[in-house]
């Protein structure tokens, strides 16, 4: 049974060695990190999952204790774009296809309008046709396209879509 739920403290290895695993499987393809987190990432995670306000709120999907997914969204706190909020997700290569993702978002969507933001919004790579095709199921509308938007780690420049949703 896959259970999410908000990150709390004690959930930051988890978070890390999910991340981690992806990276050093190649799997982790169309986000901006593609280095390993260390010990520094650790503790800044753990900060942010005890602090009041987070810099970055995450819910995590579990198989077991294992880690499977997440979802953050890190909002703009600063005045006029406070409102708003990026999100993003990623499921283990070894749980795609289903439907956690979809639970994953759809839980953060709630949460982020019990926080009160009117807007989120994304930069999923075109032919990442998973996450583009759940962001469009979940209502997020393309906004725009931006031309070699991501470059990857085998050195190709890939175009991005920019995704977002009115709460």
């Amino acid at each position: 049974m896959i259970i999410v739920r908000r990150a709390k403290v004690g959930d930051e290895n988890g978070m890390i060695n999910f991340v981690n695993e992806q990276i050093r499987k190649k799997e982790w393809n169309y986000t901006g990190r593609n280095k390993l987190k260390d010990k520094n990432n650790l503790k800044e995670t753990r900060k942010n999952l005890l602090s009041k306000k987070p810099k970055t709120y995450y819910f995590l999907a579990f198989d077991g204790k294992k880690v499977i997914g997440s979802v953050g969204i890190t909002p703009r706190n600063n005045g006029r774009l406070r409102h708003r909020a990026s999100i993003g997700w990623g499921v283990h290569y070894n749980y795609r296809g289903q439907g956690i993702a979809t639970k994953l978002v759809t839980t953060m969507l709630v949460f982020a309008k019990k926080k009160r933001f009117k807007r989120l919004d994304a930069e999923i790579a075109v032919e990442n046709i998973a996450s583009v095709k759940l962001a469009k199921d979940l209502g997020f509308k393309i906004e725009g396209h931006i031309k070699k938007g991501m470059l990857l780690d085998d050195g190709r420049y890939v175009d991005t879509y920019v995704v977002g949703k009115l709460l």
